[in-house]
């Protein structure tokens, strides 16, 4: 698992799976967000069972689901009002990164 740091809070990655959720605790994450929506691939694990993971590992966890490309307006609303009050630092995550790193973005 490659993460890539955007600031000292927030940091992306491509796919995560619910066996790496003690690890990423290990290393220091809090928060999860999944910016996967549900069955977009037929090898990625559920949203449900991440929260799951993510949930016993003592993290937060948010499922901000959206397509590649642009962050629609309310993706990336919800993700400016809950970042703040979110457990850092920040893990994003979808297939390859890029999605997670284009909502970081569009909220700067």
């Amino acid at each position: 698992m490659n993460l890539k740091k955007l600031s000292d809070e927030f940091f992306v990655a491509g796919q995560i799976f619910p066996d790496d959720l003690s690890e990423l605790w290990s290393e220091g994450i809090r928060t999860i967000i999944n910016n996967r929506p549900d069955n977009e691939t037929t090898d990625q694990p559920d949203s449900i069972e991440i929260e799951a993971s993510a949930r016993a590992a003592g993290m937060e966890y948010y499922h901000l689901p959206f397509a590649s490309g642009i962050v629609p307006e309310l993706v990336a609303r919800e993700f400016s009002e809950k970042y703040p009050g979110m457990q850092k630092p920040v893990l994003a995550f979808c297939r390859s990164g890029a999605r997670a790193e284009i909502l970081w973005m569009s909220t700067d």
